[in-house]
């Protein structure tokens, strides 16, 4: 798998790039500030330490052999595998909250300070991101072997009843996501009108304020990309199309599906948080023009806005897979 690998970095890296240029960064910050470059190396250092200790070692080292290497593995190497991923990607998650404490504790001890806070704030920022980014490879690689372990752990299966719903029940279905995400940008408008208190110019009740195009694409088009790298793209497609069209699924063409889909809901939650942190990230390190500060760090919120919205259809359409293998 270590061309899915490379694949996922070069994607998440080109991905990084656009985020940093459209938040207000410089490509150059985060190619060359050396402080940074040692940040990265010291979390992958520690990960990696960690992932030995625990005895993971050698299984983890196995997803960065061939395909033709990787296809030969037995079940319960494979399995192994697995849980080393699990077990590195939990161990990045209280890495990055150990850092972001650290930060912490050093931003408030320092707060006095008013002309190193930004810099401060920046940098427990850009640990939590480099943490998010190694989060998404892993992820994808776990939804890579997993699909695997699945094809490997399906038997013949006695063919199932092709039936499927008839138009009226498949409008009736579109009808029911569609008024379902109405009823999030109700609920949404609702708060902000009634629970906040606005005094800028800026009317958020309307639709086009809460479109940002550069966030949208940095979303959805990395998504698409590691989807086709680590081989799940066409296994999303045919799960949204199979939970609306009602087709019964056998019980592990269902997990595959849902395998997709789960591995999409992270990456996207994990990809809104990265655009978040960019936005941030951006926003403290150049904090001359206070004018707009506000406004910035607006803008960098609504991609983590936009990845829960997408997590709540994906999240129905992977309940809708559960009803249809039962």
């Amino acid at each position: 798998m270590i061309i899915e690998f490379l694949l996922s970095v070069l994607i998440l890296l080109i991905a990084s790039v656009f985020g940093t240029l459209v938040s207000g960064g410089a490509v150059f910050d985060m190619v060359f500030f050396p402080s940074d470059m040692f940040l990265l190396f010291l979390l992958v250092l520690i990960l990696a330490g960690f992932i030995f200790i625990s005895g993971y070692g050698k299984a983890f080292i196995k997803l960065f052999s061939t395909r033709k290497y990787f296809d030969t593995l037995e079940l319960d190497t494979l399995k192994t595998i697995e849980k080393s991923i699990t077990y590195a990607s939990k161990a990045a998650v209280y890495e990055a909250v150990f850092f972001v404490c650290i930060g912490t504790v050093y931003y408030y001890v320092n707060w006095m300070n008013i002309q190193t806070l930004g810099f401060q704030l920046s940098l427990m920022i850009l640990s939590a991101r480099y943490i998010c980014s190694i989060e998404v490879i892993l992820f994808c690689l776990k939804g890579n072997l997993r699909k695997q372990i699945i094809v490997f752990m399906s038997e013949n299966e006695n063919e199932l009843d092709n039936q499927k719903k008839s138009i009226k029940e498949n409008l009736i279905s579109l009808l029911k996501t569609v008024l379902f995400l109405v009823l999030i940008i109700a609920i949404t408008v609702l708060i902000i009108q009634n629970y906040t208190r606005n005094e800028s110019d800026v009317n958020f009740a309307l639709i086009s304020t809460w479109i940002d195009l550069p966030s949208i694409i940095f979303i959805l088009i990395p998504v698409l990309l590691l989807l086709l790298s680590n081989g799940l793209f066409k296994d999303f497609f045919t799960g949204i199309s199979s939970s609306f069209s009602g087709r019964k699924i056998h019980i592990s063409e269902k997990n595959q599906l849902v395998n997709a889909i789960s591995t999409v809901r992270c990456l996207i939650l994990l990809l809104g948080l990265i655009m978040l942190l960019l936005g941030y990230y951006a926003v403290l390190t150049y904090l001359e023009n206070k004018a707009s500060l506000g406004a910035n760090m607006m803008i960098a919120t609504i991609p983590c806005f936009y990845a829960v919205i997408i997590n709540l259809v994906l999240l129905s359409a992977e309940a809708g897979l559960d009803c249809l293998s039962e």
